[in-house]
C-alpha cells in the first residue's frame, strides 16, 4: 500500500510550518468562496500575499493546470481566517521515490532530512488561469524542503508593495544624501575620507556627480544597517528604532552604541562599513 498524496501534503505542511513560525500552513482545505475545490496547501501570513501550493507525484502532468486554476480565486475568511485573492500559486512535483515509502514515520523522517529530498517547483503569478506569468519560464527549479520554503516566502511578496517600497527607499536615500551634502559641502577632508572608506576614487570636478554617488552609496549602506537592526531588535539587548525614539537616543550616538553591540555578536558584512561611515560624520 502506498501513501496517499493527501497524507504527504499534511506532512509537508507540518514541516513548512516549523520552518517559518509566522506562517499558517493549512493542508487539504476547501478555502475558496464559490468553489468546492480544495487547495493542497495554503500558506497565509500577516503582511504577505496568501500562496496556494499544488502538489503531485512526478512527472505531475496536471499540477500546473491545478495551480493555475487557483489564480483569481477569493479566499473565504470564515474557512481559513484569511481574506484576499490568490495571485500566487506554486506547482510542486513530488519525488517519485517518496511514493513508495509505506510507513508514515519513515516518510516524516525522510522529509525532515531535507538535504536528501529534492522537490521540483515553479511559481505562477497572475489574476487568472488565462493571465499569469510563470517562473521559471520553462522547466522547474530543484531544491530541498528549506529551499522550497524560501521560494514560497518570496512568492508571498506583493509586486505592487515591493515597487512602493523601492520608491520609498529611493526617496529616503535622496533626502538623507541631500542632508549629508549640506553638512560636508565645505569639508574636503571628509569627502576624501568617505571615498577611502567606500574604496572609491574621488575627484571633485565641481559638478557634484561623484559626491552625489558617494553619498547615495553611504546612505544606502547605513539605512540597510538600520533596517537589519530592526530585525535583530529584542535579542541580546538590542534596541529597536522605536525604543531609541522613546529613550531619546535616536541619534548618531544611539545608533553607534547599538551597532557596537551587534558587531560584538557578528554581522560584520552589514554593520562594519555602516559603523565606519556613521562614526565619521561630524554631528
Amino acid at each position: 500500500m502506498m501513501l496517499k498524496e493527501e497524507l504527504v501534503n499534511c506532512i509537508i505542511a507540518s514541516q513548512l510550518g516549523k520552518m517559518n513560525p509566522k506562517w499558517n500552513v493549512t493542508p487539504e482545505i476547501s478555502s475558496f468562496i464559490d468553489s468546492s475545490k480544495r487547495a493542497d496547501l495554503l500558506v497565509a501570513c500577516y503582511g504577505r500575499l496568501p500562496v496556494v501550493i499544488e502538489c503531485e507525484w512526478s512527472p505531475a502532468y496536471s499540477v500546473e493546470a491545478e495551480a493555475s486554476s487557483r489564480l483569481g480565486a477569493k479566499l473565504d475568511p470564515a474557512k481559513v481566517n484569511h481574506s484576499g485573492e490568490i495571485n500566487s500559486a506554486v506547482a510542486v512535483r513530488l519525488p517519485q521515490y517518496l511514493e513508495g515509502i509505506i510507513n508514515v514515520h519513515d516518510l516524516e523522517t525522510e522529509i525532515k532530512r531535507n538535504s536528501n529530498v529534492t522537490f521540483e517547483y515553479a511559481l505562477l503569478t497572475g489574476k487568472s488561469a488565462n493571465d499569469f506569468i510563470r517562473f521559471p519560464s520553462s522547466g522547474f527549479i530543484s531544491g530541498t524542503t528549506m529551499d522550497l520554503a524560501i521560494f514560497i516566502d518570496n512568492a508571498g511578496i506583493s509586486g505592487d508593495a515591493l515597487f512602493e517600497s523601492i520608491q520609498a527607499l529611493e526617496s529616503v536615500v535622496v533626502n538623507v544624501a541631500n542632508l549629508l551634502r549640506n553638512t560636508i559641502s565645505e569639508n574636503e577632508d571628509w569627502k576624501q575620507h568617505l571615498a577611502e572608506i567606500l574604496k572609491q576614487d574621488f575627484e571633485d570636478n565641481g559638478d557634484g556627480k561623484q559626491l552625489n554617488q558617494l553619498l547615495a552609496i553611504a546612505t544606502t549602506i547605513m539605512i540597510n544597517a538600520m533596517m537589519y537592526q530592526q530585525k535583530l531588535a529584542g535579542r541580546n539587548d538590542i534596541r529597536s528604532i522605536e525604543q531609541l525614539v522613546d529613550e531619546s537616543r535616536c541619534d548618531q550616538a544611539g545608533f553607534l552604541k547599538e551597532w557596537e553591540k551587534i558587531l560584538n555578536l557578528n554581522y560584520w558584512p552589514i554593520f562594519h562599513l555602516a559603523y565606519e561611515l556613521l562614526s565619521h560624520i561630524n554631528p
